[in-house]
């Protein structure tokens, strides 16, 4: 009989420790999980917006499968280069009789500029022509 008891304390004992080591994992997973609150409702309102989101990306591209099936059946709706905006932009002419600019397509002459300021190139002939070097080292070849 007290070896009976002598068992049932130590197996009392050994729940009293399991006990003790389940409530420190219960409150360390309460810990846990009040500092995730915070961020689980954030997400939860962020999920709503992407959820809008994909929707609205799924209407869009529904609208374009309907335009591609359209083009496939009618080949004369399908979209020209030509009609298309260049991918440069295209540069603004001003004339001087609008109060802006001067157009670049007058003479060099009529554009106001301060004196020595891009002045018109004069035609040099062909480069090379005439040219002589000022250091003439003759080849120094193995020869």
């Amino acid at each position: 009989m007290e070896q009976q008891i002598a068992e049932l304390v130590k197996a009392m004992q050994t729940i009293q420790e399991q006990n003790a080591s389940i409530q420190d994992s219960v409150a360390a997973s309460t810990a846990a999980i009040e500092d995730m609150a915070p961020v689980v409702r954030e997400l939860a309102g962020w999920r709503q917006r992407v959820e809008g989101v994909v929707e609205e990306l799924r209407g869009e591209m529904g609208d374009l499968k309907a335009q591609v099936d359209r083009i496939a059946l009618n080949p004369a709706l399908m979209v020209r280069p030509t009609n298309l905006p260049g991918l440069l932009p295209t540069p603004v002419k001003w004339s001087a009789s609008e109060g802006g600019l001067p157009t670049l397509l007058k003479g060099d002459e009529a554009l106001h500029r301060p004196v020595g300021h891009r002045l018109p190139t004069v035609d040099r002939g062909v480069i090379g022509q005439g040219f002589t070097p000022v250091d003439q080292t003759p080849n120094k070849g193995c020869s």
